[in-house]
């Protein structure tokens, strides 16, 4: 059986990263002050989100907006794995230089948002590089 797991790192120019694994039931519904931006790196899982039940499989990037309801739970036997990055609109907005944007599709296969969000969990958990921070906050 599957260990549940959850590590993550201290937040670093508006940015903080998480990595888990969930054998079932991940958590319920909350929400966040920041952007969710995600990978799902094996099995898939599921969520509730803006009144539909979503789901993210294997190299699936997955867009949570502030202040969003959502829960989790595994949707294969086998459970899942992610990586989210949680980001603050406001740097968003200090990157783009206007409004934080509006992600209309929650769950996508976006091969370049995937490798932007590899790099900003390379050498993970240690806090990581300037340049892969922003790289993510542009994106």
């Amino acid at each position: 059986m599957l260990n549940d797991r959850i590590r993550f790192d201290e937040p670093r120019s508006g940015v903080q990263r998480l990595a888990a694994r969930f054998g079932g039931h991940a958590y319920d519904t909350h929400r966040h002050e920041t952007y969710g931006v995600g990978l799902t790196l094996w099995g898939a899982q599921s969520f509730h989100y803006r009144g539909t039940l979503q789901t993210s499989r294997v190299g699936q990037v997955m867009v949570l907006h502030p202040d969003e309801a959502h829960d989790g739970h595994a949707t294969v036997d086998a459970g899942f794995a992610y990586r989210m990055l949680y980001v603050d609109p406001a740097a968003v907005s200090a990157a783009i230089g206007g409004n934080p944007p509006f992600v209309p599709e929650v769950v996508a296969d976006d091969p370049v948002l995937a490798d932007l969000l590899r790099e900003a969990f390379a050498g993970f958990p240690p806090s990581p590089q300037p340049r892969a921070v922003q790289a993510v906050v542009e994106r």
